[in-house]
């Protein structure tokens, strides 16, 4: 089951490579692939027990963090919840990692980091201000959760400050390109732009 955002322009992608990565995996059926009227746990909870009425033994369940609680809160409450399901989600969402280290049936959570992005952007201005050279432009690069990694991940989460210091730690979460500073300011990236495109 796929619980999507297509309607939202900028997130439709993400959905469309799902798909896409799903095609081609023998066994897989997607059942459901909607968009939640509401984009929070209760909109992905409503849209679970609807689904459920036509397909009740759901195996995967993928989508943005808070819906694709929604839809574990609804699969309990219908006693349809197992440990070898796979829900999945998008952001790291700090429920969505107390649920993927209780191990149950949601097992990964696709995290930007958001705090130690954050604490970069801050950084960066701070630093532009104060008329030094920063970054031209910032990959925040996604990180997968699963139980295996996610103590590490939370203890980056707790100091960005020092995963922003300790070069090979930030590599893990941001990719940097460039500098710029005050005086060279004509000089930005003035097209649309991805470390990802060739």
């Amino acid at each position: 089951m796929l619980l999507t955002h297509d309607q939202l322009q900028f997130l439709a992608p993400r959905f469309a490579a799902m798909r896409d990565s799903l095609k081609d995996i023998p066994g897989v059926t997607i059942v459901a692939d909607i968009s939640p009227l509401t984009v929070d746990e209760a909109g992905g909870a409503a849209t679970m027990r609807t689904v459920l009425l036509a397909e009740p033994d759901i195996d995967v369940v993928l989508g943005a963090d808070t819906v694709v609680l929604g839809a574990l809160a609804a699969l309990r409450e219908t006693g349809k919840a197992r440990p070898d399901q796979f829900l999945g989600g998008i952001d790291g969402e700090p429920a969505a990692v107390a649920e993927i280290k209780s191990g149950g049936p949601y097992k990964a959570s696709v995290s930007l980091a958001s705090l130690i992005f954050s604490y970069a952007m801050g950084q960066h201005a701070a630093d532009w201000l104060d008329g030094k050279s920063i970054p031209q432009a910032m990959d925040i690069l996604p990180r997968a959760l699963t139980l295996q990694n996610i103590a590490r991940y939370e203890a980056d989460v707790a100091d960005p400050g020092a995963v922003y210091s300790d070069p090979g730690r930030r590599a893990l979460y941001l990719k940097m390109y460039g500098n710029i500073c005050f005086d060279s300011r004509e000089n930005i990236v003035n097209f649309p732009w991805s470390s990802e495109r060739k």
